[in-house]
């Protein structure tokens, strides 16, 4: 009876208003877990093992905004942070396979966005992050002079940017109109430090892409929406070795 679990989670949040046209939101979240075994077996409910198979999970969560309502429009901040470890060990051939996961990184966006009732409404903001995951896997010397194999260590650092708006026309209380567009800018590097995939270098992509958006809409009702749209989307690739 190896795969006994353990959970622990806590979170605070704080919200502050010191004026009726300010609110500073904050929360942290943190959420750990540690299970003395994986979750599976043979048919009769048991396993051999040559090891201890513990899983180890850590993540903590934290963010802080800022809104402000103006007189015409709203001005919103956000910063997001968040840390994450898996730690995992496993028997490979009777040793101790070891790996080791993390992910952490930040990021900021700030938005303005229009608060009349029209015809014109806008929003436009801009979004900055930054990320690094590493993953690190240590093989028994035996098993991987047996095998012709190296450790896994390497690093995904990816760092990007954009710039957004988006302008809506309301004809009438039935019909509107919008037009918006994203301009988006990434780098992504990756370092084998061990040469597991690629002879110890860095291999740097980078991205970089402008989205447009138009929208018509009608409403027929207070509770129904007929539109068309047609936007283009894009997403970065992985690193390719």
């Amino acid at each position: 009876n190896l795969n006994d679990e353990q959970f622990r989670s806590s979170r605070l949040k704080v919200l502050w208003t010191p004026t009726d046209n300010l609110a500073v939101t904050g929360l942290y979240w943190m959420n750990n877990s540690d299970f003395g075994a994986p979750a599976n077996a043979e048919d009769d409910g048991t396993r051999t093992l040559a090891i201890p198979e513990p899983v180890e999970n850590r993540y903590e969560f934290a963010y802080l905004s800022f809104e402000y309502q103006a007189e015409n429009f709203t001005f919103t901040s956000v910063t997001n942070y968040n840390d994450a470890l898996f730690l995992n060990h496993a028997d490979f051939n009777g040793t101790d396979l070891l790996t080791k996961i993390t992910n952490d990184g930040w990021s900021q966006e700030i938005r303005l966005n229009s608060t009349g009732e029209g015809p014109w409404l806008w929003t436009v903001g801009g979004l900055y992050s930054s990320f690094e995951q590493s993953t690190f896997q240590d093989v028994d010397q035996r098993i991987a002079d047996m095998l012709g194999l190296n450790d896994v260590d390497d690093t995904n650092d990816t760092v990007n940017w954009a710039l957004f708006g988006d302008i809506t026309y309301l004809f009438n209380d039935k019909w509107e109109a919008s037009i918006g567009a994203r301009y988006f800018k990434d780098e992504r590097d990756t370092n084998d430090v061990q040469g597991f995939y690629i002879g110890d270098e860095v291999i740097t992509q980078k991205f970089d892409d402008f989205s447009p958006r138009f929208n018509v809409a009608y409403h027929p009702t207070d509770t129904s929406t007929l539109y068309f749209q047609a936007a283009k989307g894009f997403r970065s690739g992985l690193n390719q070795f």
